[in-house]
């Protein structure tokens, strides 16, 4: 919410985004836990699996009774990017929302940052600098934008 306060959201688009925040990793609710907390990297079917995480997320909500729309975009495109490389379906730039792309981008961030089974947390800093070398994955405007939330200093 605090990123899209600093872009001028309104109040009802930093609900959004703060609902899209609590949502877009449902899926893994559906992974079997040894996936998840695997201390090597994923190798062979598994990613095959993983890849098809945001689907589930998908299958799990798309029936649910007045869920907007946007929700669903964000759960089950979060892991594309804006170069067409990401996954479950391969989708580019035109294709994205910019709601999905403030996600993807948090997303990325977010895993960088956290102690995961298979490495230690990664800084603030060394995490931007992994978003910024993402380059036409992700929506450099954006990441440029997310700056000031990693608290790191630029040149």
């Amino acid at each position: 919410m605090t990123f899209g306060q600093h872009l001028g959201f309104s109040s009802a688009d930093k609900q959004k985004l703060a609902f899209a925040g609590l949502l877009h990793d449902i899926d893994k609710a559906g992974v079997p836990v040894a996936l998840l907390e695997k201390p090597n990297p994923l190798k062979g079917e598994e990613i095959t699996v993983m890849k098809q995480n945001p689907l589930l997320g998908f299958a799990a909500l798309r029936d649910v009774q007045r869920l907007d729309p946007d929700m669903l975009d964000t759960v089950v495109h979060h892991h594309e990017y804006l170069d067409g490389t990401g996954y479950p379906h391969g989708l580019e730039a035109s294709e994205l929302s910019d709601l999905v792309r403030m996600m993807t981008i948090a997303d990325v961030f977010g895993a960088l940052i956290e102690r995961r089974t298979y490495k230690s947390p990664s800084s603030c800093a060394a995490a931007y600098q992994v978003l910024k070398n993402m380059g036409p994955k992700l929506d450099t405007d954006l990441v440029r934008e997310l700056q000031p939330f990693a608290r790191v200093r630029i040149g």
